[in-house]
C-alpha cells in the first residue's frame, strides 16, 4: 500500500516532505553536473551557484551570489577561505548566464547566501 502524499489538519493541507521532488534531476550535461555548485568567471564578472540547467547558449543557476572579490584565489577555489565580497542574488531567483561570456568554470561547494 502506497503512503499519502498529503494530509488535512485543522483545514490545512500538508505535503509528505519525501513526496516533493527537487527542482532539478541530478544528471551530467557534457563536462557540467546538475546539481553542484559552480564559481564562473564571465567577461564581465564571477557567479558562484548550483547549477540547474544547460542549454545550447545558457548555464541556469539557483542560490547563487555575485562574487566581486574572491581574496587570494587559490585559498577560495580550494575551499579554504570565504570570498571577500559577496552580493547574493534573490534565493529564488534563477540567474542565466550566457555560456558565450564564459571565461572559465570551477567545481566550487559552499552557499554565500549573505552579504559581505
Amino acid at each position: 500500500m502506497s503512503k499519502p502524499e498529503t494530509m488535512m489538519i485543522d483545514d490545512v493541507k500538508y505535503i509528505r516532505e519525501d513526496s516533493i521532488k527537487p527542482v532539478y534531476e541530478p544528471r551530467k550535461e557534457g563536462p557540467w553536473e546538475i546539481g553542484k555548485a559552480y564559481f564562473v568567471r564571465t567577461v564581465t564578472m564571477a557567479i558562484h551557484g548550483v547549477l540547474v540547467e544547460v542549454t545550447a547558449q545558457e548555464l541556469v543557476f539557483i542560490g547563487a551570489a555575485w562574487i566581486a572579490d574572491t581574496g587570494r584565489f587559490h585559498q577560495f577555489i580550494t575551499g579554504k577561505s570565504d570570498p571577500s565580497e559577496i552580493e547574493p542574488f534573490p534565493r529564488e531567483s534563477a540567474v542565466i548566464v550566457g555560456r558565450g561570456a564564459l571565461v572559465d568554470a570551477v567545481r566550487r561547494d559552499g552557499t554565500f547566501e549573505a552579504q559581505k
